[in-house]
């Protein structure tokens, strides 16, 4: 049982969204400008998330998919995983996380998740792993410092 009150929860719901006038304006802008991608929105989201992780290039895409494929196959190209080696993955995600992993010729390795769907790790990964994919889904973030650390332990 949950103990805090639904009310006191700092979760996010599922299935409802909230826009602020500017952010209404801003979607006006795209539409009337006829340049949906690429366009000046666009450059502008990669300049802005590039500086903000201190980076000199961010790539916009189309979908979270496509995030994760550009994402899995350049820590392929640039760590040399074989085809074959081991990546975790929650065993409640979105059908996407398991599709780039086999795109990229690695193998899921399906690992139990907790009550609010993150990763419940416990113990050393499978040999020949080389990556975890922590996904947030559902409104509910993933423990990203307690997955770090577990990574790096392992």
């Amino acid at each position: 049982m949950l103990s805090a009150s639904p009310a006191k929860s700092k979760r996010l719901g599922v299935g409802s969204v909230r826009t602020t006038w500017q952010g209404r304006q801003n979607v006006q802008d795209v539409l009337d400008s006829s340049w949906y991608s690429p366009g000046k929105w666009c450059r502008r989201f990669e300049r802005e998330w590039a500086a903000l992780h201190g980076r000199k290039y961010a790539v916009f895409v189309n979908s979270g998919t496509s995030a994760l494929q550009i994402a899995l196959a350049s820590l392929k190209e640039k760590h040399g995983w074989q085809t074959g080696a081991k990546v975790v993955v929650p065993a409640t995600t979105f059908v996407a996380s398991v599709n780039v992993v086999l795109q990229e010729r690695l193998r899921p390795v399906f690992m139990d998740v907790d009550r609010y769907y993150g990763l419940d790790i416990s113990g050393p990964p499978l040999p020949d792993t080389v990556d975890v994919m922590p996904v947030n889904i559902n409104g509910q973030r993933a423990d990203m410092e307690r997955i770090l650390a577990w990574a790096e332990l392992y």
